[in-house]
């Protein structure tokens, strides 16, 4: 059986590849979507996470949840299988619309991240201005005038490039030549990379400097400590260097999500040719992939994030279970008896070995 599919201007004649692209793309909106979701509740639900930073976080996964309910719809309408989606979407006003409010949440994402790195980088390099910048208001601010220049840049793409009306697939290298959508990926994910490194290589040398003076302080403090007869350990590991790695990490991941779909289309342009179609849709569901993992990257180096987090799915199993029906709870719970009958055994133990310390007590 084949079929007939497209893949960044390829006319592909191969069910493979739907199962390879739509399959992989399917599977990371199944984690992006409820991962997203539940990063956002997690941190508007309880008081303990309700600061500035915070806030950054939840936008930057509401984010990433707009562009991971998008973005399949936009691969779903190129889906030449169901041709009354694809002529739908291959409406003129239709399709710019559309692709408008795809480049708006895809650009807003890569510009969220610079946002949350800027507040990283005012944090670290300038601690005691901190809180007199970073403000409720502040952040507020920095909120709204992403997704506003966000949508100002999807507008000024198709007012400074406007879109070819031949096209019959709606997709945006149909609409677009070459070289416009090779500027439009190095703008969209070249420039903020290109401002996040600029402050985590100013982060890092800060980082570096205030380990080297609490190292410096640390062999004092031990030095002296063994004067007076007592041993003191220096700690391997300060907090600042596990800053300076989870920063290495997430430019290194962001470089591999977007450097591939910028190479794919520069070497198109200057060789007038198209490799692979399984490259291009690899290049796809790697940008894909950054918005599936970036907020957790941030959000899980926070201790009380991971504690509500673990709480809130615990919450989420139990209300799952809740709805099972009765037989099936049934058998959930007999099943959990019969794995932990030790342990009731042994806190039942306990429980009465305290019931009779208390009576002896009473007596």
């Amino acid at each position: 059986m084949t079929s007939n599919a497209t893949s960044l201007g390829y006319e592909v004649e191969d069910v493979g590849f739907y199962i390879y692209y739509f399959g992989i793309m399917g599977l990371l909106t199944c984690v992006n979507i409820p991962g997203n979701i539940l990063v956002m509740t997690t941190i508007l639900r309880h008081r303990d996470l309700h600061i500035n930073s915070n806030y950054l976080l939840v936008n930057q996964a509401a984010a990433d949840l707009l562009y991971g309910v998008l973005y399949p719809v936009y691969n779903f309408a190129q889906m030449t299988i169901v041709p009354s989606v694809v002529e739908a979407f291959a409406d003129y006003t239709v399709c710019t619309f559309f692709i408008s409010q795809v480049l708006t949440v895809v650009f807003c994402s890569p510009i969220n991240l610079m946002v949350v790195t800027l507040d990283r980088f005012i944090a670290i390099v300038y601690p005691f201005r901190y809180e007199q910048h970073v403000t409720a208001k502040s952040t507020l601010i920095a909120i709204a005038s992403v997704w506003i220049f966000s949508e100002l840049y999807s507008i000024s793409v198709h007012v400074i490039y406007p879109p070819r009306s031949d096209f019959k697939i709606c997709r945006y290298e149909d609409m677009f030549n070459v070289l416009q959508t090779l500027l439009m990926n190095l703008a969209t994910g070249l420039t903020p990379l290109g401002v996040m490194i600029f402050l985590y290589i100013r982060i890092v040398k800060v980082v570096r400097t205030q380990s080297r003076s609490i190292a410096v302080q640390l062999i004092a403090v031990e030095a002296s400590s063994n004067d007076n007869g007592n041993s003191r350990k220096v700690p391997k590991k300060t907090k600042e260097n596990k800053s300076t790695a989870l920063i290495s990490l997430l430019l290194l991941f962001y470089f591999c999500a977007w450097c591939p779909v910028l190479v794919y289309f520069l070497y198109v342009m200057l060789t007038k040719t198209k490799p692979s179609p399984y490259f291009g849709a690899t290049c796809r569901i790697f940008v894909f992939t950054n918005s599936c993992v970036n907020v957790f990257v941030y959000s899980l180096r926070l201790q009380n994030f991971r504690k509500y987090l673990m709480k809130d799915i615990r919450l989420c199993c139990k209300k799952f279970c809740d709805y099972l029906p009765e037989k099936k709870r049934r058998s959930y719970r007999i099943n959990r008896l019969d794995r932990g009958d030790i342990s009731t055994d042994r806190s039942s133990s306990k429980l009465s070995g305290r019931a009779d310390i208390s009576i002896i007590n009473i007596q």
